[in-house]
């Protein structure tokens, strides 16, 4: 028998959101992360682990300033830090996972060096999701991105997070037929 849970609820809680967060529905998670850039209430950087290797960047062309990774971790957070100090930013974008060794970022790290300089942390988490449990709380994270395609082989995807950003956005439904309200959703508080 089929769940009759509110998927949207569903998805909180497989990436353990924090209460009042906030679940909003994309296409996929190009579109996912464009609603995300388009409601930050700046700029946006993005953490690009493939310069130079010709694959698709996390978010696509979203982002307003792009920092390569260097060549090893701590290198790449002291590029990231340095970046946001000089021209801080309101959402840091990372993949969760490096996708030519599927090596699943330091995302905590990663979060303490957005959240020193004012900004939040999105993590694009299509491949990492289907890998490892997401802990929103535990790790910091401000805003997840993942896809029913690399979950189930189809559906939409789900951006998660932070409500004061996200409490205007329109999503895609669930279903063709799923009401306009089934496309957002605040988790209660308790």
């Amino acid at each position: 028998m089929a769940s009759t849970r509110d998927p949207h609820t569903v998805l909180a809680e497989f990436v353990h959101a924090r209460s009042g967060d906030v679940v909003v529905l994309a296409s996929d998670a190009d579109d996912a992360v464009r609603k995300m850039v388009d409601t930050a209430p700046g700029q946006s950087v993005v953490l690009d682990l493939t310069a130079g290797l010709g694959h698709r960047r996390t978010g696509g062309d979203a982002g307003d300033r792009v920092v390569a990774a260097q060549v090893d971790l701590t290198t790449t957070l002291a590029a990231l830090d340095r970046e946001l100090s000089v021209r801080p930013a309101a959402v840091l974008i990372v993949p969760g996972v490096a996708p030519s060794t599927g090596e699943v970022l330091p995302l905590s790290k990663l979060a303490a060096v957005a959240h020193r300089h004012g900004a939040r942390l999105l993590v694009d988490a299509s491949e990492l999701a289907a890998r490892r449990v997401i802990n929103m709380t535990s790790h910091g994270i401000d805003y997840v991105v993942f896809t029913g395609r690399q979950l189930a082989g189809h559906g939409p995807a789900a951006v998660v997070g932070r409500p004061d950003w996200l409490r205007d956005v329109i999503g895609v439904d669930a279903e063709p037929s799923a009401p306009v309200s089934y496309t957002h959703l605040t988790l209660p508080t308790n």
